[in-house]
């Protein structure tokens, strides 16, 4: 009998904290983004890029093979921001007078990873 109330007590205290909407929840998936690869043309530039989710986090490998993390990452030709938590990504580049560069941002959102390409013409001569 004692069973049985413990039963009629617990489960349904359990099943009910298991019940959340989808609004309360945000379910983990890759993160993309409206454009990929970003091609910008050799000018000084900046250029927002919307993102499918949000709370991610960004790297980048430097030309030491240093990993860079954060929500701003500064480079010798480009700076990228995290806004709105994630909303989206500002890029800004410098004039490309050279050949044409490339750049490929780590994404990680828990377990799932993706690659977000910027890649910059240069002055045509």
């Amino acid at each position: 009998m004692n069973k049985l109330y413990f039963l009629l007590l617990i489960f349904p205290t359990i099943i009910c904290s298991c019940n959340k909407s989808e609004n309360e929840v945000e379910t983990s998936t890759i993160v993309t983004f409206e454009k990929n690869p970003i091609v910008l043309n050799s000018d000084l530039q900046e250029t927002e890029i919307q993102a499918s989710s949000t709370y991610w986090i960004m790297t980048v490998t430097d030309k030491n093979n240093s990993i860079i993390e954060g929500d701003t990452i500064n480079g010798s030709w480009y700076t990228l921001i995290k806004k709105n938590g994630g909303k989206s990504i500002l890029i800004k580049v410098a004039n490309n007078p050279e050949k044409e560069r490339k750049l490929s941002i780590g994404i990680k959102k828990i377990n799932y990873y993706s690659l977000l390409t910027i890649i910059q013409k240069a002055e045509e001569k």
